[in-house]
């Protein structure tokens, strides 16, 4: 009878820890924003052959937002990805965690953009002639609860502490956005700050003496 040998290569298995990223899936609907999440367990220790574990870069907690416009808890059953974020088969690959899964917590903001509005009252500037007036940004976002935004229709920005002098032609007025903003909502995107620019001249007045012996009349 003929002998067939059969050779098994064994692999080590190696363990790490990875802390835990939440994965967004889905995109949130039109005027909603997931505003802060909280995972329960955020470690988790990884067993995996080396080669195998020589390619897990991350492991996440997918959560779907494509529907939320609430606060939401979901469990979210751990996934181990690569370089790319592929997701790995874990029982394809021998892949086992210690942990697989955790409850997220999901906070929904509304958003609203809102447009900033100003005045300046030019007739309270005697002999000065305003050339322009700009805005470095017509609108602003705000996130917050809906019930909270709902009132917030115009911010309007205060251009009293405007001061003109002959001196000087451009003004700037700088304004903190976190100032601006109601209570009870907050900032949505990078804008810090908003800048009112003003370009003035001043009206030049002259007297002439002109000889009453001058003047004809007709």
């Amino acid at each position: 009878d003929s002998k067939t040998t059969m050779v098994v290569a064994l692999e080590d298995l190696v363990e790490r820890e990875f802390t835990v990223d939440i994965q967004q899936k889905g995109t949130e609907p039109t005027g909603y924003i997931v505003y802060d999440t909280v995972i329960h367990t955020d470690k988790v220790k990884v067993k995996a052959p080396v080669s195998v574990m020589n390619n897990i870069a991350k492991v996440v907690a997918p959560i779907n937002v494509s529907k939320a416009t609430k606060d939401f808890s979901v469990t979210s059953i751990f996934e181990a990805c690569d370089s790319a974020g592929n997701a790995l088969n874990v029982n394809k690959k021998n892949i086992t965690f210690d942990v697989s899964e955790s409850r997220v917590d999901v906070v929904i903001y509304a958003v609203k953009q809102v447009p900033l509005k100003y005045e300046i009252l030019e007739e309270n500037y005697a002999n000065t002639i305003f050339v322009s007036k700009t805005i470095s940004k017509n609108s602003i976002t705000l996130a917050g609860r809906k019930e909270a935004l709902e009132n917030v229709n115009e911010i309007v920005l205060d251009t009293s502490n405007l001061v003109v002098n002959e001196n000087e032609s451009i003004y700037n007025l700088t304004y903190d956005v976190s100032e601006l903003i109601p209570s009870e909502t907050y900032l949505y995107g990078d804008t810090k700050t908003i800048v009112i620019t003003v370009e003035t001249d001043a009206i030049v007045r002259k007297t002439f003496t002109v000889p009453v012996a001058d003047i004809a009349i007709k």
